[in-house]
C-alpha cells in the first residue's frame, strides 16, 4: 500500500526541518510541503509543532489515497468533501496508526485519544482551508462555500477534557514507590536494572529529575559549561537548531531559561560523573553535552538521544509494580507536591502569592501563567480531603453532644 510519511532532518545551519514524502518514490508532497514552508515555518513554529501537523497531513493524504480522492482536483471544481466522506474521515483520524511490524491483537482496534483526535482533524481542517485559498480562483465568490466546508470538519471534533480535570491530579510518584526507586538505583545495589557502565550516569538522571523537577528536553539539553560549580549553580538555556547538536530530533527547552541552585551532594555526583564516566566515553568527540552515549560503536561518546531516555525510564518501570506508571515528567509533578508540603510546614510564613512566584521561577514559567495551580492539584486535593473529613468529624461530635471548640 502506498503511504505517505514525514521525514526530519538537519540543515547545515542547524536549523530541524522535516517534509511529507510518498513514501513509495520517496518524493515530497508539494502543496502539503508548501503549507509547512509557508505557514509552520515561517512562523517560527518549534520543529516539534511542525511535526505533530505535519503528520496529520501525511495522516490526511493517507485517507485520500485509500479512497481515490483528488482532493487538489476536488477543491478546483468545487466539489468538497459530501458529509459521508468527512464521516469516513472523522473516523479513520480516530484510528491508532501503527509503524511496528508486530502489532499486539489486543490493541489492534484501539483508538487514539479524543486530544489526538481534535488535534488531528483541526489541523486538517486548517490545511484545507488553506489549500482552498490557494486553489481557488474566484476565492470570493467561493468563500461561503469553503467556509461551511472547513466547520463541517471542525464539527466531527470530539468534545476534550482540559489539562487541569480531576485525571491529571494523581500523577506524582508515591512516597514509598520513591523511596524504593531511589534506593534500587544506587549503582552497588544488586536489584539495579542497568548495565555496571551507565549506572552512576543513570542515577544522576533520576537525582536530577527528581531533586530539580526539569523537564526531558531540559535534561538532555544540559552542557558541561552550564554547571558552575564555584556557585553550585545549573543553568536552563534555550540551543533551538543548534549547529553542535547532531541529534536530528533535537531536545528543545520548552521553559524560560533560568538558574537553579544545587545541593552539595548533587554537586558532588554531576562533578564525580564528569571526571569519571563521562570522561571516559566522550572520547574525541567536541561537543559539550553532559549526557552522553557509553555504548561500544560509533554512537559512543553522541549527546544521548531522546529514545535512549526514554529507555532508561521504561526499564526503571520493571523495579517495582508501584513504577509500573512511571514516566520523567511524574518527577516534575512529584517536586511541585514535595514543595507545596514544604510551604506548607513551614514555620516561616509565605504569602500564596510569593509561592506561586518562587514555584513559577524554579519551574520556568511565564509569572501569572496559571501552570503552578496545575501542577499544585494533588497538593490542593489532599488538603482540602483533610478539611473535608474534620469538618465531617465536628458534625458528628457535634451530634453526640461532644464540644468540637
Amino acid at each position: 500500500m502506498e503511504r505517505f510519511g514525514i521525514k526530519t532532518f538537519k540543515m547545515k545551519n542547524g536549523e530541524r526541518y522535516c517534509i511529507i514524502k510518498n513514501k513509495k518514490t520517496g518524493i515530497p508532497v508539494f502543496y502539503p510541503c508548501l503549507f509547512i514552508t509557508t505557514q509552520l515555518r515561517n512562523s517560527n513554529e518549534s520543529i516539534k509543532t511542525i511535526e505533530t501537523q505535519a503528520g496529520c497531513i501525511a495522516l490526511f493524504y493517507r485517507f485520500l489515497f485509500l479512497r481515490n480522492i483528488d482532493i487538489e482536483e476536488r477543491i478546483q471544481t468545487a466539489r468538497f468533501l459530501d458529509n459521508n466522506e468527512i464521516d469516513l474521515l472523522r473516523d479513520f483520524v480516530g484510528k491508532r496508526m501503527r509503524t511496528a511490524k508486530v502489532i499486539n491483537i489486543k490493541d489492534h482496534h484501539l483508538g487514539v485519544c479524543s486530544a489526538t483526535k481534535y488535534i488531528r482533524l483541526t489541523t486538517i481542517a486548517k490545511y484545507l482551508e488553506w489549500l482552498c485559498q490557494l486553489t481557488i480562483k474566484n476565492i470570493d465568490d467561493g468563500y461561503r462555500e469553503i467556509s461551511y466546508f472547513v466547520k463541517k470538519i471542525k464539527a466531527r471534533r470530539p468534545k476534550i477534557k482540559y489539562r487541569n480535570s480531576e485525571g491529571n491530579v494523581y500523577k506524582t510518584i508515591e512516597e514509598e514507590d520513591l523511596e524504593i526507586l531511589l534506593s534500587v538505583i544506587d549503582p552497588q545495589c544488586e536489584l539495579n536494572p542497568f548495565d555496571k557502565k551507565v549506572r552512576h550516569r543513570n542515577q544522576l538522571i533520576v537525582i536530577i529529575l527528581h531533586s530539580l523537577g526539569i523537564r526531558c528536553g531540559e535534561l538532555l539539553n544540559l552542557r558541561v559549561e552550564d554547571i558552575d560549580f564555584a556557585a553550585q549553580m545549573l543553568f536552563i538555556r534555550r540551543r533551538a537548531d543548534s549547529i553542535e547538536d547532531t541529534r536530528v530530533n533535537q531536545p528543545l527547552v520548552k521553559t524560560l531559561e533560568r538558574n537553579l541552585p544545587m545541593s552539595d551532594e548533587l554537586t558532588r555526583l554531576l562533578h564525580s560523573y564528569i571526571t569519571g564516566e563521562r570522561k571516559a566515553n566522550i572520547r574525541k568527540k567536541k561537543h559539550g553535552y553532559l549526557f552522553i552515549t557509553h555504548k561500544e560503536g560509533e554512537t559512543r561518546g553522541d549527546p544521548l538521544s531522546v529514545p535512549s531516555y526514554h529507555k532508561i525510564i521504561y526499564r526503571l518501570r520493571s523495579i517495582d509494580s508501584g513504577l509500573s506508571e512511571l514516566t520523567g515528567h511524574k518527577f516534575r509533578h512529584t517536586w511541585n507536591y514535595l514543595f507545596s508540603k514544604l510551604m506548607d510546614e513551614s514555620t516561616d510564613y509565605v504569602s500564596e502569592e510569593m509561592q506561586e512566584k518562587m514555584r513559577s521561577s524554579h519551574m520556568g514559567w511565564e509569572p501569572g501563567s496559571g501552570t503552578a495551580q496545575t501542577y499544585n492539584r494533588r497538593f490542593i486535593v489532599k488538603e482540602s480531603v483533610k478539611a473535608a473529613l474534620q469538618l465531617q468529624d465536628n458534625i458528628f461530635k457535634k451530634r453526640n453532644g461532644v464540644s468540637y471548640e
